[in-house]
């Protein structure tokens, strides 16, 4: 009938009222060891020459694997470092996922 049917969910910052927010964030241990394996890929990049400052993830990643002819990004760099610590990285990144999964159902980012 051109009405927007509206669904009542779980407020997803009502928890965050009874969490003291003096004490500072604390990190799991999954997510601490995502960030320490970017934090790895950073110092290694900015051992490089020619660092940029300012250089993002994706500028190190760009740095490290460049371009193909058409422009794409190549999937590995010929730098077995590099490649060996965004290895590290994914297995990381995807424990710090499946921790995650079950909160995506619970606060209904999905069904």
């Amino acid at each position: 009938s051109g009405k927007v049917k509206t669904k009542k969910t779980k407020d997803l910052f009502s928890a965050m009222d009874e969490v003291q927010t003096s004490q500072p964030m604390q990190l799991t241990p999954a997510a601490q060891s995502v960030l320490d394996c970017g934090r790895e890929i950073w110092q290694y990049y900015f051992t490089m020459e020619d660092a940029n400052p300012n250089a993002s993830f994706y500028d190190i990643r760009e740095y490290f694997q460049g371009r193909n002819d058409s422009g794409k990004m190549n999937a590995t760099s010929n730098d077995e470092f590099y490649n060996e610590l965004t290895e590290k990285l994914k297995e990381k990144m995807q424990i710090l996922t499946d921790e995650i999964k079950p909160k995506v159902y619970e606060f209904e980012f999905l069904e």
